[in-house]
């Protein structure tokens, strides 16, 4: 018989953390993050400013996938293509209705299956550190980033992920995304280029200390 691991933090809580899957020692603890993977995560989260205890954490999967691997609950996982078996379609909805009962500000997706999972996209050192759009329930906004397990093996990694959840922190404060306000010239006449290049060279010198 499978063991479920349930979320743990508050149920209003302002920031969800989704990882990947349980391991033996989530299992033994009964909560999500109780092994090294979960004490560095409490480190990088304080580093940026959250409280563990304030944070909503789960994963895709709510039980150990065979062999301890989420790749093994994939029907086909191609460059092209990632396809759920149904076990995991089944997990996946039910991290859907866990955003919709604790409606956060901001999910932090840690590592790619997570990101696929929130955003139907691939790639974390793409992607990570954006403000996107949760597809899997929309109207709200995830942030990719990696995976603490990744930091563990890769420290450098850490200050970049530090970083981005240092800009989590700032978008938990509200719901929305906020998109730049871009003010585009399209084909603009040849003074009004030659009037932003000499502003810009002009910038250049002052910070130069020219």
């Amino acid at each position: 018989m499978q063991v479920a691991v349930l979320p743990s933090g508050p149920k209003n809580a302002k920031v969800m953390v989704v990882g990947e899957a349980p391991k033996q020692k989530d299992i033994s603890a009964g909560e999500p993050f109780s092994d090294s993977d979960g004490k560095e995560l409490t480190n990088m989260l304080h580093d940026a400013g959250f409280l563990r205890t304030e944070c909503f954490l789960t994963n895709i999967t709510r039980v150990k996938p065979p062999q301890g691997k989420i790749e093994k609950l994939y029907l086909k996982n191609t460059l092209q293509m990632r396809i759920a078996s149904s076990e995991l379609e089944e997990q996946i909805q039910i991290l859907a209705q866990d955003i919709e009962d604790v409606q956060p500000n901001i999910i932090i997706a840690l590592g790619d299956a997570a990101l696929w999972a929130l955003t139907n996209e691939r790639g974390i050192t793409k992607w990570r550190g954006s403000i996107m759009e949760c597809q899997l329930v929309p109207g709200y906004k995830v942030l990719p980033t990696y995976h603490p397990a990744n930091i563990l093996r890769k420290w450098d990694w850490r200050f970049i992920a530090v970083q981005d959840l240092r800009r989590a922190e700032k978008e938990s404060h509200y719901r929305e995304i906020k998109y730049p306000d871009y003010d585009f010239i399209v084909r603009p006449e040849f003074d009004v280029v030659m009037k932003a290049l000499d502003a810009l060279i002009k910038r250049a010198d002052n910070c130069g200390g020219g």
